[in-house]
């Protein structure tokens, strides 16, 4: 899981939502303060992120302290550093993420508490 983690995290940083879209269960879901609301299913998912990384177009997450709850679930300290393109306003999260996997090795859910 900490290889899929680290996957997941290089798409994400090179925009590669291809490479992302690969990597989630077609009814995955993804919990996350920073879109205020739960998003259900594999494409509502790269259609948030499409939208979110056209706003921000300088985002670098970056994951540190992983840590293997069970089998199926990962956990990190997570961070994240971009600037609003609109805006022109800097933005920097930081938290705890814990993802999910199937048994297929996608990811099922992404819960991602802010700090």
């Amino acid at each position: 899981m900490r290889n899929q983690l680290a996957a997941y995290t290089a798409a994400l940083n090179r925009y590669d939502l291809d490479a992302v879209k690969e990597m989630f269960a077609e009814n995955a879901i993804y919990i996350s303060p920073g879109i205020n609301s739960v998003i259900h299913g594999r494409d509502a998912i790269i259609t948030a992120f499409r939208a979110y990384f056209a706003d921000h177009p300088n985002q670098v997450n970056v994951d540190k302290n992983v840590r293997l709850i069970n089998p199926t679930n990962i956990q990190s300290d997570w961070s994240l550093t971009a600037t609003n393109l609109r805006t022109g306003k800097s933005v920097s999260r930081k938290g705890l993420q814990v993802i999910t996997f199937n048994d297929k090795q996608q990811i099922a859910l992404i819960q991602v508490l802010d700090f």
